[in-house]
């Protein structure tokens, strides 16, 4: 996190690693303290088994604040 402070990161995308149903609901402990203590806006990707062709599906959460104005804007601004 340093790194992306240094760097101005507007990003910073981590991997989970997801072993089991009880892991999937939690956050690893690195992407926890990454999302939670990051100055920038944090992805936490896990591996996605085949998808075919279909488009991404993406859900925000909006509840008429500055943030979640943010977020659909962030979304929006993506290939």
């Amino acid at each position: 996190m340093r790194m992306a402070d240094d760097w101005r990161a507007d990003l910073i995308v981590v991997g989970s690693h997801g072993r089991s149903a009880l892991t999937r609901l939690v956050l690893g402990r690195v992407s926890q303290q990454v999302a939670t203590e990051s100055r920038c806006s944090v992805r936490v990707a896990r591996h996605v088994t085949a998808r075919g062709h279909t488009p991404m599906r993406i859900v925000i959460g909006v509840d008429g604040s500055r943030g979640a104005e943010a977020a659909v804007d962030a979304v929006a601004l993506r290939a």
